[in-house]
């Protein structure tokens, strides 16, 4: 989560402005960042980096960069209005063999589910929005 924090603390921001709890990201994008928050260039560059980072992570692991990568996404959720951290943050992670990946952490870094090779996306994702697990 430490490694997050630009991204944490300025979509945090963005997203309360827009009267929303949280976001979910597409790291497939070519431009990770939304659209309606194009114009805040940290968040713009935070996200382009955290791109990169998956994508050197993906190589590391023998992956061809994201051509075997079906679904890369992180969605942060913000459910303390005193807090520009993350309460949440999930990551997936979908191959073109169907293995889902799945993990989440708080905003302290705790691990607080992990789910590996499985081929069912659990609790799913939705642009624009989302609301913590269960």
């Amino acid at each position: 989560m430490s490694g997050l924090c630009y991204v944490s603390q300025h979509l945090s921001k963005a997203c309360r402005k827009e009267g929303k709890n949280g976001y979910v990201i597409d790291l497939l994008e070519s431009n990770p960042c939304p659209d309606e928050f194009r114009t805040i260039e940290p968040l713009r560059l935070s996200l382009g980096a955290l791109k990169d980072k998956l994508k050197d992570i993906l190589v590391s692991e023998g992956y061809s960069e994201f051509e075997e990568i079906k679904e890369a996404f992180i969605r942060f959720g913000f459910t303390d209005p005193k807090s520009d951290w993350a309460t949440f943050c999930v990551v997936g992670l979908k191959d073109t063999e169907g293995v889902f990946v799945q993990k989440s952490v708080d905003q302290t870094g705790k691990t607080t589910k992990l789910i590996e090779h499985t081929t069912e996306q659990v609790g799913g994702h939705n642009s624009g929005g989302c609301a913590p697990s269960a």
